[in-house]
């Protein structure tokens, strides 16, 4: 049997990513001893796995094993329960556990909810507003589907320039530089760019999106009324520190409001789209205070300390193959 060298070369980053999470795992619990949160990010949940451009799935058998295996050592408490023992300094226990779950897809209600619910787990839901009783996906697993089924298109037009694809460049690093570049174009800009690689490509009616939709807002209301805690993701999920202050803004402000407005109860928690060092400033996150929210996240990985601050928490994003036992990493 011949082995890939490509598959070589995965398996050899994922042990040398892993051992590295070893390492700092034990050097942290060896030298910090302060009471810790651990804020898992997850986004999707899927019955069965696959491989994709986004890496943001998690197979159904795979999320189980992993909540549980996790939860058997560190309590599970709600993101804003974490927020108040930061506030007040006293943390309830050495290493607690908080799962916070983003985009608003489909399945966090239909399968995620339905396993929080039997284990009696609260989690947080950030939801993208003017994605929530659209029927359809986000914009990138959209832009991802066309451009990977129509490989006839070299070339993405916006903001008044085209995105071509080399002439020795892979199909996935030209879709990744399309997807970035379309991280600060507005709602209707992404639309249109979508509908027009549609027609060029003369595939947009190909996928079938019915399991791949974002939630509705009466679905969300249902995991609110359980105990669910329903967060902000922005009006749009573009990059906030890529566009104007002032639109930010908006996504910031708005994006509370219709959550409330839509389900009832308040919104106190907001988590940056993307969430990288790239993705926000200390003037967007002054807004989020400002705009009355009681946390803010981002996805940089790391845990957090019980400080008199709920501003700014890290995240651990979860994967297929995320090292539970090794979380401190």
């Amino acid at each position: 049997m011949t082995i890939k060298t490509t598959d070589l070369y995965q398996s050899g980053r994922r042990a040398y990513k892993n051992s590295k999470l070893v390492l700092r795992h034990i050097y942290n619990l060896l030298t910090d001893r302060s009471p810790k949160i651990l804020i898992l990010a997850y986004h999707r949940v899927v019955p069965v796995f696959k491989p994709g451009l986004l890496n943001n799935t998690v197979s159904l058998q795979t999320f189980e094993k992993q909540i549980c295996a996790l939860a058997r050592r560190f309590p599970v408490i709600s993101l804003s329960d974490a927020a108040n023992q930061c506030i007040s300094g006293s943390a309830k226990a050495a290493i607690q556990l908080v799962l916070t779950f983003d985009d608003g897809y489909l399945d966090n209600y239909e399968i995620v909810f339905p396993i929080l619910k039997r284990n009696g787990f609260q989690a947080t839901f950030f939801l993208i507003t003017e994605y929530i009783n659209s029927g359809g996906p986000l914009w990138d697993l959209e832009v991802i589907n066309i451009l990977k089924s129509g490989h006839s298109t070299r070339g993405v037009e916006m903001d008044g320039q085209i995105i071509k694809q080399g002439i020795i460049e892979p199909r996935s690093i030209f879709i990744y530089r399309v997807l970035d570049k379309m991280k600060s174009i507005n709602f209707t800009g992404r639309q249109d760019i979508i509908h027009s690689l549609g027609i060029k490509s003369n595939n947009r009616n190909e996928f079938d999106y019915a399991q791949d939709r974002c939630l509705t807002w009466e679905e969300a209301r249902k995991m609110s009324d359980a105990g669910m805690e329903i967060g902000s993701h922005s009006l749009s999920h573009r990059s906030l520190a890529r566009i104007p202050l002032s639109e930010a803004q908006e996504e910031i402000k708005e994006s509370k409001e219709i959550v409330e407005h839509s389900i009832g109860r308040a919104c106190h928690h907001f988590s940056f789209p993307f969430g990288g060092k790239q993705d926000y400033n200390q003037a967007l996150i002054n807004c989020v205070r400002e705009s009355g929210y009681k946390t803010c996240l981002l996805n940089i990985h790391g845990y957090n300390r019980i400080k008199k601050d709920s501003f700014c928490f890290k995240r651990i994003i979860m994967e297929e193959e995320a090292n539970v036992a090794h979380m401190l990493g």
